[in-house]
């Protein structure tokens, strides 16, 4: 007779649309790393309930970063705009839109 081996199927991890927390992770460790953060981010007129917010916006949600705040968390970070995204961001080019839009 075969012996059974239950695998443990458990949920997958959810996949942040940004790389906020990745980034948080690689500063170095310290004593109030994220109080930090936030203070600095208090600066740039982003409140502690934003940040929190935003770090963990899920990758399949219609939710996202305004650009200014995108703008504030690269330069907080030290990185780019690019960097900063888990995504891809999926454009039409100038060319198809006009193409589909009735004229005037």
């Amino acid at each position: 007779m075969a012996k059974v081996i239950k695998m443990n199927l458990g949920k997958a991890k959810p996949v942040e649309k940004y790389r906020i927390n990745e980034l948080i992770l690689a500063l170095p460790v310290s004593e109030g790393k994220i109080g930090r953060i936030v203070e600095h981010l208090k600066n740039h007129n982003v409140s502690q309930h934003d940040f929190y917010r935003d770090r963990n916006i899920q990758l399949n949600s219609s939710k996202s970063i305004p650009g200014d705040r995108l703008m504030v968390y690269a330069k907080v970070f030290d990185v780019s705009l690019e960097e900063l995204m888990n995504h891809t961001i999926k454009v039409k080019p100038l060319i198809q839109s006009r193409i589909k839009t009735p004229l005037r």
